[in-house]
């Protein structure tokens, strides 16, 4: 925002003025940075849920593909608490695991341990009209069990960003709690998050809260200090 520089008395010399000037216009535009919390995992419309299965691990062909739906729907929140997962709900924010089924096992119970099923979990935030320099932040990141990556407004599917390195297919990764940094490739307004993970059916869901954040606006900052410093310089000009 620009303001106006306030009129000064006459027997205030230029260097004086100029001082007041931009300490004035320094004041004026001094705009805090945003913060947005993401909608925890809650279940409801706030994250939707797709499905697509690998024919390469599937090893019975009666397994019920309505639990694997191949459009978004609304996802579940999962009632079942399986062996291994964090205690739910998780603060702050309420997050809770969801998956296709209340049970997190879309299959029931998994002949073997292969990641035949992929979902795609997705929800929407607000960033606002200055993205320049923001960060999302999943502070906390739960899943079951196997992490493909995520994909923002629709690119492509990025594997890295997540803390500490996740663990190959069964390999643990549901004991423990992750990080996810994304720090490029917003836009203003709503913008789209997937995450995206494998399993095999059996128990297989995500927990994930955080924040979309932008820093607070500096370069007005810069310029009031740069014109700041021209002062010494006037002063030597007038003597």
């Amino acid at each position: 925002m620009v303001r106006s520089l306030p009129s000064f008395p006459h027997h205030m010399n230029r260097t004086s003025q100029l001082v007041a000037g931009v300490v004035a216009l320094v004041a004026g535009v001094g705009t805090a940075g945003a913060q947005v919390t993401l909608a925890p995992t809650d279940g409801g419309s706030a994250w939707t849920v797709s499905c697509t299965t690998s024919a390469a691990g599937l090893v019975n062909e009666g397994q019920p593909t309505a639990n694997c739906p191949s459009t978004a729907q609304n996802a579940v929140r999962v009632t079942a608490t399986p062996s291994g997962w964090a205690s739910v709900p998780q603060p702050p924010g309420n997050a809770y695991y969801i998956s296709t089924v209340a049970s997190a096992s879309p299959w029931g119970s998994s002949p073997n341990e292969n990641p035949h099923y992929q979902y795609v979990f997705t929800t929407h935030f607000d960033a606002g009209s200055n993205v320049s320099g923001g960060q999302l932040n999943l502070s906390m990141l739960y899943l079951d069990n196997y992490w493909v990556g995520y994909s923002l407004n629709g690119g492509a599917i990025t594997s890295g960003g997540i803390s500490p390195t996740p663990a190959p297919p069964n390999g643990g990764n549901w004991t423990t709690p992750f990080n996810l940094t994304v720090s490029n490739g917003f836009v203003t307004g709503d913008n789209t998050l997937s995450l995206i993970i494998q399993g095999n059916g059996d128990t297989d869901g995500i927990l994930a809260q955080g924040t979309f954040t932008t820093p607070e606006p500096s370069s007005m900052a810069l310029l009031g200090t740069g014109l700041v410093g021209l002062v010494p310089m006037i002063r030597r000009r007038r003597k």
